[in-house]
């Protein structure tokens, strides 16, 4: 799952909350489909994770449903005590993966051997998001920033790129604006004539413009399917409702499986 907040949410009507209800329902979704949701995130009190820890305490039934990855940038700063407790509070319903900037992904009992790589935060960031697509099934896209980003492009566009170019589906929500609205209009599943004028917010500039060249290049290679039709991908495309995102993703990962 990529989400993190866009530009264009108090341009739509939207807030942080309404973000928060979709990042829930998508999470019940899929644990109650019975499948297991990856997470690359901040370990931030109150964030993302957070709520889909709630969701995987209240329907995950105690089975393993939940892998949060935490890029190097990330984990070098939080005291291997803190990460060690938050690894023990997942128990059998999660676990944290540590991703070194070369990488690899590592369990938090072999911190201490771990030594930095050296390398910039930004080929960390890549070197997290490339594993995680490759260890995943499939990619579910929501919101994004398209400036004041932490890496060499926008995250959710580069990870939507790496999810393809892993052979995987991505299903884009992108009624919240931000990259996953970039995304949708690069890939033509809407036109998105019902937004308001600049959005979403950020997509002309150039390094964007850039990466969602790239994107739409690696899209028009691939193969594969993501188990929607034509509209269902468009309905996923330009909805807000918490109920029509989780339902379409899983409806397309189901039919795909």
């Amino acid at each position: 799952m990529s989400v993190s907040e866009s530009a264009d949410l108090s341009r739509l009507g939207l807030t942080a909350a309404h973000l928060n209800l979709v990042v829930a329902e998508l999470s019940r979704a899929v644990i109650i489909s019975g499948g297991i949701i990856a997470y690359g995130g901040r370990l931030r009190p109150g964030g993302f994770t957070d709520v889909i820890m709630n969701e995987v305490r209240r329907y995950g039934d105690g089975r393993h449903a939940l892998e949060i990855y935490v890029p190097e940038p990330e984990y070098r700063d939080i005291p291997v005590d803190d990460l060690r407790n938050i690894d023990s509070r997942l128990g059998t319903s999660g676990s944290l993966k540590l991703v070194s900037s070369d990488g690899k992904v590592l369990a938090v009992s072999s911190l201490d051997a771990a030594e930095p790589s050296g390398l910039a935060d930004a080929a960390a960031l890549s070197a997290m998001r490339r594993s995680v697509s490759q260890l995943s099934n499939a990619r579910i896209l929501v919101g994004g920033k398209l400036s004041d980003f932490a890496g060499s492009e926008p995250g959710v566009i580069e990870e939507a790129r790496l999810t393809l170019e892993a052979s995987k589906p991505v299903y884009v929500a992108g009624g919240f604006g931000g990259a996953a609205s970039a995304i949708a209009q690069a890939l033509a599943f809407d036109n998105f004539e019902w937004a308001p004028k600049g959005f979403p917010y950020g997509a002309e500039s150039f390094g964007v413009n850039d990466a969602l060249e790239r994107l739409r290049a690696t899209f028009d290679a691939w193969t594969g399917s993501d188990g929607l039709t034509s509209h269902e991908r468009r309905v996923l495309a330009i909805s807000h409702r918490p109920g029509d995102i989780a339902s379409l993703a899983v409806r397309g990962l189901a039919r795909v499986a």
